[in-house]
């Protein structure tokens, strides 16, 4: 790890992370990466979101073409605005997605495994053609 002249180090600065084709099975220390935005690990072989509860400045997480089976790990962050976890095994949408992810704008959801997609409450669907599903958490959950 690199270090600057106020002896902090580099990695620490970084607001964009892409981790692309690295056959990453776990997602793991980046809980001091506290003003990181933007998260990209697409097509890795993660099975499980985790670990990134202290990542509260996050706007975009794509976690596509993974072997994610649940959406959770999430529940935090509130700053979150586009998430992508299409390409996984998921086979429901969680409530509490509605409700907690406030800034939600964007949620590709596409090539999962979806029960129903047209049931989901919280989530109002804008448009579903083919592999991509796209969702904005717009509507008030009680």
């Amino acid at each position: 790890m690199f270090h600057n002249k106020f002896d902090k180090p580099v990695l620490l600065l970084l607001v964009v992370m892409v981790f692309l084709c690295f056959i990453l099975q776990y997602i793991e220390n980046l809980d001091r990466m506290k003003r990181l935005q933007v998260l990209i690990l697409s097509n890795n072989i993660i099975e499980k979101i985790e670990r990134l509860d202290k990542l509260l400045k996050l706007k975009e997480l794509d976690i596509s073409n993974n072997s994610i089976v649940k959406i959770e790990g999430l529940e935090n962050l509130s700053n979150l605005q586009i998430l992508n976890v299409s390409g996984n095994l998921i086979e429901h949408i969680p409530i509490w997605m509605g409700k907690r992810l406030k800034s939600l704008r964007a949620f590709l959801v596409g090539r999962n495994r979806l029960e129903s997609v047209s049931t989901q409450k919280c989530l109002n669907v804008i448009g579903c053609h083919g592999f991509l599903c796209l969702y904005f958490s717009i509507l008030v959950c009680h």
